[in-house]
């Protein structure tokens, strides 16, 4: 068979099962191992091929059933491979033997967040350890030795010595567990379905639990630090919805007896989707009975249904390689945002999906800088860049478009493609085959070019004329593109479903070449939308007469709320992009006035926070100025009608809403704002009650307007706090300050060891959106560039949130800067994400410089 690229490990041999026995050594940060593997000969080798990294193997052996014969083994260090040969005579493997491989090994439990590592928490006061693993994409092969590509599926049975006190998870429940000696025991684990090595999961920690059934009867467990474990309930009622939820809609149980859902002090991502055995980060899955805000429960039950959704997208169904990981992720984002709706119908979660989710995936999309959903990757450091808005958001946003169009029958052909390749692989031609079976649509003439092919376009509306009751469009199509010259040389159509909505109803239609002329039922006076729901995935630029007729509607509320807000969002895009006047979209803010819907503001916010930086940024004082009287009288009546205090009558979202308008107030200047929210923060000092929802507000304006006294109160927050929900805002607030003196401090604060590794990126992610720290935060990364990758090697995904604020800048000055620094340091697993904050401060110079700022 053909090896696809170095990186890849040779097809002659394949696992069918691993045995593993590790036993991690928490006084000295080490572990040892004891493997066996059986494999399955595909073709005649005399050497044995898989990967090992940061693992020393200290035994190797093969047993051929009438032969056992040591082996050597030789490392390759960049392949990240370990490769097994005959240490008296040559291997002779021949196609449909079946021989074990037996090794033992030793590793550090580091601290770098991947792999098998180690994480630290607080009992009673007393700092303890434990171990945890976090294998996707590339690192099982940190853990033990394996074939640790997702298409090498096995079973896996995993036993795990550690001290008698400890509780040991794994994906399957205990078989037995045994007296090891010495205070130790032993816990040896039921074998798993087959499944890739990413998948793998094991956890030794002090923990403990609250749990229940489904409907179903499968056992769910919600395991925190002792004395947290009400923290978990939320979760778990959620977790009680959606498992059965996801097995109803598709037809398929879910396949384990067990699913523990674990918080951790220190983990890489959000949470990790192990089969059986879900890994979280504490403020993705405990919410505060006493304490419980609105955006904690909403951001626990987002993460919890996309980790639950995983089960059946990526673990029951994985896809071949990483070129496909948006049938993992963009699966799991869209029908995780279906489950929260089913369960919360209240909390507007779809819409909250348009305004977070599809609108992201549309922004980053208009770069040149992006990349297919379906994109080539070769080494794990390429692997992890692609973790990003493309494969979570566009793959989302093109699910939730197929769903449009093909309606029942999604989730119908869905469940086939489930059903066809249960227990193994799949790539996106699957996926089409399996919904065209059910719904006779041309699925795959459609997708693909949303999927193989970078970018999107947008729609150019043109009015013929009416005549008898009948308006005549001419439709036509581009690539959008921030900046016109990156305009792509390729063949810029796609095969577009689209619907257009008028007074009369709404009518479908197809469009598969550069333009086409439609009529439609409307009269001269009659608006005209296309994209309604905006469930297409593509943006519409209209002539000003046409929207002119849609704000006025937005004005007296005639769309639902994903238009409205897509409306602006789609006006402000082709602002950026120089098909439209910047004051053309202020005015248009000014129908928003009375506008009352938490996601229509989150894009409000949203184009308000670009036209402040932009100015800011260019020194634009007056202009600014009177943006911010635009700004306070879109605000004003809003603040005035939500006030300080929760009524009876608000909804999940107006608390949202409360939360984000007064932040906005402060932001912008409101004098009773920033003087209310610096009066309750005294009195929450002072040992008074503060509510949740107001805090991430009150934190914030009194940050942007406070001092270094202000900044030591804060910490004391952070300090004393236990809960990282807590301390998440505190970090948050912090990246608000605009004393010079504070964000000195805040940035030697931040490379402290009061600062978990995983909180940096919210530090700085927050501080580089603020133009008054932005420069500052610019010099110390490049100050401590070498200390900075290295405490997130491997996990280079880490610094993407560090850096890409540095895309705010709008300065040929700091584009030069900014440009001489990434081309020094360019990292492998980086280069796309320096070259869209190149890309994004082009924008905003060209941007300025047609505003003539």
């Amino acid at each position: 068979m053909e090896q696809l690229n170095p990186h890849r490990l040779p097809r002659n041999v394949k696992p069918l099962h691993y045995n593993i026995h590790i036993k991690p050594d928490l006084a000295n940060f080490v572990f040892e191992g004891e493997e066996s593997i059986q494999l399955n000969v595909l073709e005649a080798t005399s050497k044995i091929v898989l990967n090992a990294a940061d693992l020393k193997i200290n035994y190797a052996m093969l047993d051929c059933g009438n032969s056992k014969e040591l082996l050597r083994v030789s490392y390759d260090k960049d392949m990240e491979t370990a490769s097994f040969e005959g240490e008296d005579s040559e291997l002779e493997l021949k196609p449909g033997m079946t021989p074990m491989l037996y090794l033992s090994f030793n590793g550090e439990l580091n601290d770098n967040m991947r792999g098998f590592y180690r994480t630290s928490y607080k009992i009673d006061g007393q700092k303890r350890w434990g171990a945890v693993t976090q294998l996707e994409s590339c690192d099982a092969r940190r853990a033990f030795p394996c074939f640790d590509e997702p298409d090498f599926k096995a079973t896996f049975r995993i036993a795990l010595t550690m001290p008698e006190n400890f509780t040991a998870f794994s994906n399957m429940e205990p078989r037995s567990i045994t007296n090891a000696g010495y205070g130790l025991k032993k816990v040896l684990f039921e074998i798993t379905p087959k499944m890739s090595t990413y998948l793998v999961a094991f956890v030794v920690a002090e923990l403990d639990c609250i749990a229940n059934r489904d409907c179903n009867g499968v056992l769910i467990r919600v395991w925190t630090r002792p004395g947290k474990q009400s923290h978990g309930q939320f979760a778990l009622e959620c977790a009680l919805h959606t498992l059965p939820y996801f097995a109803n809609i598709y037809g398929i149980p879910y396949p384990l007896q067990k699913l523990d859902m674990v918080s951790l002090p220190d983990l890489a991502a959000g949470a990790m989707e192990n089969w059986g055995l879900i890994t979280y980060r504490e403020t993705a899955l405990l919410v505060d009975p006493q304490n419980p805000s609105a955006s904690s429960k909403e951001g626990v039950a987002s993460v919890v249904d996309h980790e639950l959704a995983h089960q059946w997208f990526g673990n029951y169904v994985t896809m071949v390689w990483w070129t496909h990981l948006w049938l993992n992720e963009g699966f799991a984002s869209y029908v995780g945002d279906r489950a929260v709706s089913n369960q919360f119908p209240k909390w507007q979660a779809l819409e909250r999906y348009v305004a977070e989710v599809h609108l992201d995936a549309l922004r980053e999309d208009g770069l040149k800088n992006t990349h297919p959903i379906e994109v080539e990757v070769k080494n794990p450091k390429e692997i992890n860049e692609i973790f990003d808005s493309i494969s979570y958001n566009k793959g989302a946003s093109v699910n939730r478009m197929l769903h449009h169009y093909l309606g029942k029958d999604f989730d119908k052909g869905v469940a086939l493609y489930l059903r066809r390749h249960a227990y193994g692989n799949a790539v996106s031609d699957d996926l089409w085959q399996a919904l065209e079976d059910c719904s006779g649509k041309p699925v795959k003439d459609v997708m693909s070019g949303f999927t193989r092919r970078s970018g999107y376009p947008v729609l150019m509306v043109e009015n013929l004329g009416n005549e008898n009751g009948k308006t005549r469009l001419r439709i036509s199509q581009k690539q959008f593109m921030y900046l016109p010259e990156n305009t792509s040389e390729q063949d810029a159509r796609w095969n577009i479903p689209f619907e257009i909505l008028t007074p009369r109803g709404t009518s479908r239609h197809y469009l598969d070449k550069e333009s086409h002329e439609i009529n439609v039922e409307a009269e001269g006076d009659d608006w005209i939308k296309l994209n309604p729901g905006h469930a297409g995935f593509y943006r519409v630029a209209y002539p000003e007469s046409m929207l002119k007729k849609l704000s006025e509607c937005v004005k007296q509320k005639k769309f639902s709320a994903i238009d409205r807000m897509c409306i602006l969002d789609d006006a402000f895009a082709l602002v950026q992009a120089g098909e439209i006047e910047t004051s053309s979209v202020l005015e248009m803010l000014l129908v928003y006035r009375q506008e009352t819907n938490y996601n229509v503001w989150l894009i409000i916010g949203n184009v308000l926070g670009t036209l402040d930086n932009l100015l800011k940024e260019r020194n634009q004082e007056d202009i600014l100025k009177r943006l911010y009287v635009t700004a306070q009288l879109l605000i004003d009546s809003r603040v005035k009608l939500l006030g300080w205090k929760k009524s009876r009558s608000d909804t999940h979202t107006d608390v949202l809403l409360r939360g984000f308008i007064l932040s906005m107030a402060g932001k912008y200047g409101d004098s009773d704002t920033i003087k209310n929210a610096s009066r309750r923060f005294q009195k929450f000092i002072n040992g008074e009650k503060l509510d949740p929802d107001l805090r991430q507000a009150v934190y914030s304006i009194v940050a942007l307007n406070g001092d270094s006294d202000t900044l030591s109160a804060l910490r004391e927050i952070h300090r004393k706090s236990d809960s990282h929900e807590e301390k998440t805002r505190v970090l948050i607030a912090m990246g608000n300050f605009r004393d010079v003196d504070a964000v000195k401090t805040i940035l030697d604060f931040s490379l402290s060891d009061e600062l978990r590794k995983q909180d940096f990126p919210i530090l700085f992610s927050a501080m580089g959106t603020n133009h008054c720290a932005r420069k500052m935060v610019w010099q110390f990364i490049k100050s401590n560039w070498d200390e900075v990758r290295s405490r997130y090697h491997g996990v280079y995904f880490m610094l993407v949130d560090i850096l890409e604020p540095m895309g705010g800048f709008a300065t040929k000055e700091m584009l030069a800067d900014v440009e001489e620094f990434f081309k020094k340091n360019r990292l492998e697993g980086l280069e796309r994400t320096m070259d869209k904050i190149v890309e994004k401060i082009k924008i905003n110079i060209a941007w300025a410089e047609r505003e003539k700022l």
